[in-house]
C-alpha cells in the first residue's frame, strides 16, 4: 500500500512535467536572442544544452514529488483526517 501511494505520486509528476517542460522550451526558443546575450558560448538552440536542461528539470520534479509522497506514505490513513487541523 505504501509503495502504491508513492508510485501514484511519481506517475502524477511524470504526467505533469512534460507540459511544463514543453512550455519552457517554447519560451526558450522564442526568447533566443535574450538568452544568447546572457549565456556565453552556448547557442539558444543547442540540442545538448536543451536536453540536459530538460533532464535536470525532470529530475528536480521527480525529487520534489517523491519527498512529500514518501512522508505521506508513513501516515496511517485512519488517523490522518483527525490530525489535519
Amino acid at each position: 500500500m505504501r509503495s502504491d501511494s508513492v508510485s501514484d505520486s511519481e506517475l502524477d509528476a511524470l504526467l505533469r512535467d512534460p507540459g511544463g517542460t514543453g512550455v519552457g522550451m517554447m519560451v526558450v526558443l522564442l526568447a533566443g536572442k535574450i538568452i544568447a546575450a546572457s549565456v556565453y558560448g552556448v547557442s539558444p538552440r543547442d540540442p545538448l544544452a536543451l536536453t540536459l536542461a530538460m533532464a535536470v528539470f525532470t529530475s528536480v520534479a521527480l525529487i520534489a514529488s517523491a519527498v512529500p509522497a514518501w512522508r505521506t506514505s508513513w501516515v496511517d490513513p485512519a488517523v490522518a483526517p483527525r490530525n489535519s487541523e
